[in-house]
């Protein structure tokens, strides 16, 4: 009896890794949106590498040890220069402010620019989409007002202010995670597909919704191909 009790459990053992894995959409929403941003994240390869990249093991533990007391810690510039916005982003958004600044205002756009591929690796959304999409919008400058009304980096609507968490709309973080937060609901909503995401973020997602896809207005086509333009710019470095 024992032998065939050993049997069973070797072909059992044998079987198990062959049971293939199913994963619960109601675990997992947004697996399905992880799959459909596969390509445009394969090219954001940056996203798994890049608290390496700019700053040493060491450094990112001290870091993360300083949370619940950055107030009363201070950085040189000598290092702050070597931190990653991805570091300071998650230690006190002052560090962040402070580096930007130290970098020279000449500098600025592309300090903004690696400021807001880190929140959007922060938000789980395509670094170089999101900057792509920033660069459209306002070609990163802070105070940047549309005719409509749009405000900031990220051209958001006073009518979502409260809804993304923005209380000065000229505050670059600020701005930059009601961004991210706004085109990351979007690419739920529209399960992955990256031109719809873009179209409702320029023309609203009830367009998108009534056009069941890209609506026929020449401003968002235009949008649209601007935005993966400069897409293509980023991914390439």
């Amino acid at each position: 009896m024992k032998v065939y009790n050993l049997l069973a459990l070797i072909l059992l053992s044998l079987y198990i890794p062959m049971i293939p894995l199913e994963v619960d959409p109601a675990i997992h929403p947004h697996l399905k949106l992880i799959r459909l941003e596969q390509k445009a994240l394969d090219l954001d390869h940056i996203i798994l590498t890049s608290y390496n990249n700019e700053t040493a093991p060491y450094k990112a533990v001290e870091m993360d040890s300083k949370i619940n007391e950055s107030t009363q810690f201070v950085y040189t510039d000598d290092e702050l220069r070597e931190m990653s916005y991805d570091v300071l982003l998650h230690v006190d958004k002052k560090f962040v402010m402070r580096k930007m600044k130290i970098e020279g205002r000449e500098n600025q756009k592309i300090e903004l620019e690696k400021i807001a591929k880190a929140i959007a690796r922060k938000h789980g959304i395509s670094p170089n989409m999101f900057a792509a999409l920033i660069k459209v919008e306002s070609d990163f400058n802070i105070k940047c007002v549309s005719k409509q009304g749009a405000v900031g980096l990220c051209q958001i609507m006073p009518d979502n202010f409260k809804k993304l968490g923005i209380k000065n709309p000229y505050d670059p973080i600020q701005n930059l995670n009601g961004g991210a937060k706004f085109y990351k609901e979007m690419m739920i909503i529209f399960e992955g597909h990256i031109s719809h995401a873009l179209a409702a973020y320029n023309a609203g997602p009830g367009a998108v919704q009534n056009y069941n896809g890209v609506p026929p207005y020449q401003e968002t086509k235009d949008y649209i191909q601007r935005v993966f333009e400069n897409f293509r710019i980023y991914k390439k470095g």
